[in-house]
């Protein structure tokens, strides 16, 4: 049973779990203490979180949150001062939605057009904005991520090659942050979780043994900005390598449509399913990014959501 201390519960329920990591870790090139990240998304499954990133990998360019999940790459974030072989001595924040589910942070509703705020994570007001859609379980989350606190680790790759000649890839922190829009479907993080494949490109069916023909949608998506192609998935443009991409923040002067983006499996615009009565040719979510305070790093957004 998972231990309770204080009334509060420990560990994922149903389970009497723990977590053990070595102290040190070996890279190619040395022996060096190992870092927070990979102690904070371990210990995040004792807790009840699930891995976001890719366990089939296969399909190129399925959409994944990379770094901008404690659960999918953010345990490897890392500020100018390390280099590629100590990642994760900067963790990043754990994706929105999983922080609502464990209740870490309740959602700022947003449930008829109109203009809002959203305050960086590292603020004490910090918030999570929830677009709720025509299907409950389908929504869109907003969070701002300045380039404070742990949102410092947040980094793009290039490709590149080293002084040996050898084919590598070159880390450098971004400079500005700004707003990561996500598109949350509950049906498939709730059916896929505990199968290990919320975003798995794979074709397995809920009960984890069987393949199945077709592939499901992934659940929780990062909707970086210009960061996807016709066919839902992440761009590879042969310079920034793929789920690191070179601007992935939506900022004061930007407009996200959701009708521009398309679900990776079943190919629908904004929404991987519709209720009877709203067509993916007439729904639209835009969200135009009107206003930032410098001081605040507040952005103020204006919501209108076409039926």
């Amino acid at each position: 049973m998972a231990p309770v201390l204080d009334g509060v519960q420990l560990c994922a329920k149903g389970k009497g779990c723990y977590t053990l990591i070595g102290e040190y870790r070996m890279t190619e090139n040395e022996f060096f203490p190992h870092a927070l990240g990979t102690i904070a998304h371990e210990l995040g499954h004792s807790i009840g979180f699930h891995d976001l990133y890719d366990y089939d990998k296969q399909v190129e360019g399925w959409p994944l949150p990379y770094l901008f999940s404690l659960m999918g790459h953010g345990n490897y974030g890392n500020d100018e001062s390390d280099n590629i072989y100590r990642r994760g001595f900067v963790p990043q924040h754990l994706d929105p939605f999983q922080k609502i589910r464990s209740g870490i942070m309740d959602p700022e509703e947003v449930t008829e057009n109109g203009e809002y705020t959203i305050h960086p994570l590292s603020a004490e007001n910090s918030n999570i904005l929830k677009i709720v859609t025509p299907d409950p379980k389908e929504y869109f989350l907003l969070e701002n991520r300045q380039l404070t606190g742990f949102c410092k680790g947040l980094y793009r790759k290039t490709y590149g090659v080293n002084e040996k000649g050898e084919d590598c890839h070159f880390c450098e922190n971004y400079k500005e942050g700004g707003v990561i829009l996500w598109h949350i479907d509950e049906d498939i993080f709730d059916t896929y979780s505990v199968i290990k494949r919320t975003n798995g490109s794979g074709t397995w069916l809920p009960d984890g043994e069987t393949e199945g023909t077709e592939r499901h949608d992934p659940g929780i998506v990062a909707l970086f900005k210009n960061g996807f192609d016709e066919n839902g998935l992440l761009k590879n443009d042969g310079v920034f390598v793929t789920g690191y991409p070179e601007d992935p923040f939506y900022r004061k002067g930007d407009v996200f449509n959701s009708n521009e983006f398309v679900s990776a499996a079943t190919h629908t615009k904004s929404l991987n399913s519709f209720p009877e009565g709203v067509s993916q040719d007439t729904y639209n979510l835009k969200v135009e990014f009107i206003d930032f305070d410098e001081a605040t790093g507040d952005i103020k957004i204006r919501v209108t959501q076409t039926k």
